[in-house]
Parts: C-alpha cells; structure tokens; sequence
C-alpha cells in the first residue's frame, strides 16, 4: 500500500508523528479494553479496538496490513473513515489515560470481535461500543471537555441510543454549561425548575463522581434522589425560615439523610432551636468527611456534634464577630484531635475564652500542634494571645503551617520555629502580622536553615534590613528552600542585596524571591536588583512597589 494512500484513509490532516500517536492512543484504549473482569487475554493479544466509521465515498482499505511505525501493525480488514469524525475521534482519544494498575504492552491487533455494528439510516456502518465498555471508559475521564468529547464521538445523530445510560447526561450538555455537569454536577436552580433536565439529572446520577448542591429548597426532591452512594457536596445555605408546609425539623432530619461527604453551611441566624436541631442531626451524617461552617457563638455547639463524626478528616471554623471558643467546644476539638482521622484544621476569627479553665486551653494547644495524623494547620484573623506553644513542638506529620494576625506571642512563634528542624514533612511556612523585635530573627535563623522548608513566607513583619540579614544566612545555608516571600517588611535596597545574594553559593537555587511593598522605590534600584537577580540565580524576582 502507498503512503499517499494509507494517509488519506488515516486522515489527510494527519502527519506521521500524528499517525503514530493515533495508533498509541488507539493501543490505550484497547489496553483499558483488556482491564475488564472476563477477558479472554490470549485472545486480546488478536483483537484491536477497530473503529468502523461511515465514509462519503467509496474509499476503503481492502483487506492488508499496513506499518504505520515500528512498533504497530493493524490487520484491518476493511476500514472505511468519515475523515472528520475519525479526527475528532482520535483528539479526544489522544487526551484518555489508562488507569495507573493496567500495564502498558505492545501486542499485534486484529479487530474486536466485541464491536458492535450498526447500520445507520442511509445503510452504512457506524460503531456501537459494547455498553460496560463505553461506560468504564468514559467514567475513567476526569475532565468535562475529554468527557463530552468523547461522547460526543461515540455518538451520531442517526444513530441514537449509541450512548446507553449516558445519554441523558450527553443531552443535559448540550443545553448547559458542561463544566458544571462533569465530574462534579452542579444541581442549581435552573437546572432543577425544568422538567426535561430533572429527570436527565435523575437517569445520570447512578453514573456521577459526585454533585455539589447549590439550591437546596425542593429538600423532598433531594431526599428522594440524593441518599444513594454518590457524593453529595452540601454548599448552600439552609431556608430560614423552611418552605411552607414544613417544619424546621423536618427539613432538618430529610437533609441529614443525604449521603453528605463535604458540607459548607453558613449560620447566620441566631434561631437557638434551629441550633439545637442541627446539633442533633450531625451525627448521623456518618459519611461527612469536609466540613466548612461559618457559625455564630450559638453554632459552636453544631461544631461540636459534627466532631464526633467517625470518617471527619477536614475541619474549617469561621466565627462571626467577637466568636468566644467554648470549653465544650475546646474539649471536642481536642478529642478529635487525637483520634485517627484528622488531616486538615483551619480556624478564622476565633478567640480562645479567657473564662475557659487554663488546663482546658493547654490540653486543646497541646492536641493542635501534635495530633499525629495533622498535616496542614491554619490560623488567621484569630485572638490567639493565650495559646502557649513555647514549650510544644510540631507534629512529625506537619506538612504546612500558616499563620495570618492570629496574635501569637513571640515566645510562642519562636518556640514552633525552634521545632522546625524536628518535623520532616513541614515543607511550607506562612506567617503574618506578628511583628516581633528583630532580634529574634537572629534565633530563629539557624532554625529555618536545618528546615525542609521548600516554601517560607514572612509578610507583614516588619524585618527590616537587619532581620533580612538574618534570614539571608537561613538562605544561604537551607539545602531546600525554592519560594521566599518578604512582601511588606520595610526591606530596602541594602537588605534586598543582601538576600538576592544570599542564592549566590547555593547548591539548589531559589525559584523565587518576592519583596514586593518594601523600601525599593527608584527605578534604578530595581532595574539593578534585577541584575543582580540574574547573576546569583534567582529564578524570579517581584519588586512591585
């Protein structure tokens, strides 16, 4: 066969680089093929997934095999392309992935013998995948446009039904935006008032990843729908008061049976009933996994039910103005703390009570910074000022630590830093608005330089050329820091020299240096740091002032 040929019957538009990445792509998709329970793997080692496509003309590939690399050989039988639709086809197959378990090997192919073939209207023939095929494929993809893409290939205008139980969620992209439909689906309003799309949304979410709720009014609907296996991300506020001809406590026990695994919720009413209610429904939300709440005074005790929740790994408290943290709040937390699924604690806008009993405040300081199975601890805009952490170190497992105006005395931001060395895994650390003396950037230095910190952020601290100095030595001697951001800490051109020239000697060099919003004003300056910059090794410098 001729090369002029074979290229007309691959595609015209495509090059022999392309050529090869289509029979690459088309070997992915027969080796997801192979994954399946059943599967006979002598017999795979014969088979292709051979695409039978209708063609305008009467161009066609009579029986042969063709070379289209090395390393592939396609014993075709007859193959006859819409060149059009086989280039969308092989775009979308080009961005699917095997899954990460299934080995990749290079077999010689033959065509399925589990394709489907059905005539269309006009008499030609078009591929219908087999419908455990179709589904396991498609449900592999991870973004909207690959998924659509891909239905959208497997699907012909004359040819309906190709696409099983996925074709109502096909239709619902057709008429909206398919980013809110896959893998997450967004249930809106809009997509709920009419009927055509509810009961699309019905047919497809035994074939969902998960759906994130944005209205939440029809609670029956939900109810009704919404307490199968798939994930349900809760992100929108409960009715207050509920809709008419039902109660709070009714609403309130229907939404707790939702199979609810991420939950945002913003209490902003003062209802202490409605409190109570919602403390006593948390705990049979036995799948929650996030929860996202941003509470009154009155809702610490909603916080406090959701803790007792045997599968809670993220937990993120917002408090409302002057948010005192109650003594039974504190001992929940801290019982939480120390059981097997906390990862993740983030606290904004709270205040630890000076009437709660000090043993109380040290137990819940002692559990934040070593609960064993912590990774990301996060504090901002919090009264923190009787939190002692100068005598606790961090927990083994610390991966990442901020902490944004949370008041913390500068016996206690010393006393973590000094711990630095003593937790392998921190590799990121963010502090802002506890400006300290500058002398105690000379005692902490040593400390962020025996790190592994890859990320270290100092905002806001008032640093200073003499406290940039310091941190230039950490710098210097940090075999693992990559970002520094120094924004804000009336730095001038003398201390900004010193940093940039502090990556000179380094064996791995800094990817970026930010000291934005210092004392660096003429454009001269900068336009010499930036020189400077380049000559020592600085990945990126920001100086906007």
């Amino acid at each position: 066969m001729e090369e002029a040929t074979a290229c007309r019957i691959v595609g015209a538009a495509l090059t022999s680089d392309e050529k090869h990445a289509v029979l690459s792509s088309l070997r992915r998709l027969a080796v997801i093929y192979k994954g399946f329970d059943g599967m006979d793997r002598e017999r795979f080692h014969q088979d292709i997934m051979h695409v039978e496509l209708p063609y305008y003309g009467e161009l066609c590939w009579q029986r042969g095999i063709y070379e289209i690399s090395d390393e592939f050989k396609i014993h075709a039988g007859i193959l006859k392309i819409d060149e059009i639709y086989f280039q969308n086809l092989i775009k979308t197959l080009l961005r699917i992935r095997p899954p990460q378990n299934i080995r990749m090997r290079t077999p010689h192919f033959e065509m399925p013998r589990r394709s489907r073939r059905r005539k269309n209207d006009d008499g030609r023939q078009g591929l219908r995948l087999p419908p455990d095929l179709l589904l396991n494929v498609a449900l592999t993809i991870p973004d909207a446009d690959t998924f659509f893409d891909f239905l959208e290939a497997m699907e012909y205008t004359d040819l309906r039904g190709a696409l099983g139980p996925l074709e109502p969620l096909y239709e619902l992209g057709l008429a909206f935006d398919r980013k809110t439909l896959w893998p997450q689906l967004q249930l809106t309003k809009k997509i709920l008032e009419k009927r055509k799309s509810r009961w699309q949304v019905e047919a497809s979410i035994p074939y969902l990843p998960c759906i994130r709720v944005l209205w939440g009014n029809d609670i029956k609907w939900l109810h009704r729908h919404l307490t199968v296996k798939t994930p349900v991300h809760w992100e929108v506020n409960i009715p207050h008061p509920p809709p008419r001809k039902m109660s709070m406590s009714d609403w309130i026990n229907k939404w707790a049976d939702l199979h609810l695994t991420e939950v945002k919720l913003t209490l902003y009413y003062k209802d202490t009933e409605m409190m109570a209610l919602l403390a006593a429904a948390f705990p049979r939300c036995l799948e929650l996994q996030t929860l996202d709440l941003y509470m009154p005074t009155a809702g610490c005790g909603v916080a406090q039910a959701a803790m007792t929740l045997p599968k809670l790994t993220q937990l993120k408290l917002s408090g409302q103005s002057g948010v005192q943290m109650t003594s039974s709040l504190l001992q929940a937390m801290t019982k939480w703390l120390q059981s097997p699924t906390a990862r993740h604690v983030a606290l904004r806008c709270l205040t630890l009570n000076t009437a709660v009993d000090a043993s109380i405040r040290d137990a819940f300081c002692l559990a934040l910074l070593q609960c064993p199975t912590l990774q990301d601890l996060s504090i901002m805009y919090s009264d923190f000022s009787l939190f002692d952490a100068s005598l606790h170190s961090l927990s083994l497992r610390m991966c990442s630590l901020s902490l944004n105006e949370c008041k913390l005395s500068d016996a206690s931001l010393v006393g973590l830093v000094r711990s630095f060395p003593r937790a392998p895994l921190l590799t990121e650390f963010k502090v802002c608005g506890n400006s300290i003396p500058a002398s105690k950037w000379q005692h902490m230095a040593p400390y962020l330089a025996n790190s592994n910190l890859i990320t270290l952020s100092i905002v806001q601290m008032r640093v200073g050329d003499n406290g940039a100095a310091n941190l230039a030595l950490a710098i210097e001697a940090s075999c693992s820091l990559r970002h520094v951001n120094l924004d804000f800490n009336s730095i001038s051109k003398i201390g900004a020299k010193i940093l940039i020239q502090s990556n000179k000697n380094r064996p791995i060099q800094l990817q970026s240096l930010s000291l934005e919003k210092n004392c660096i004003h003429m454009a001269h300056d900068e336009e010499e740091l930036t020189n400077l910059a380049t000559v020592c090794g600085v990945g990126r410098l920001c100086l906007r002032q």
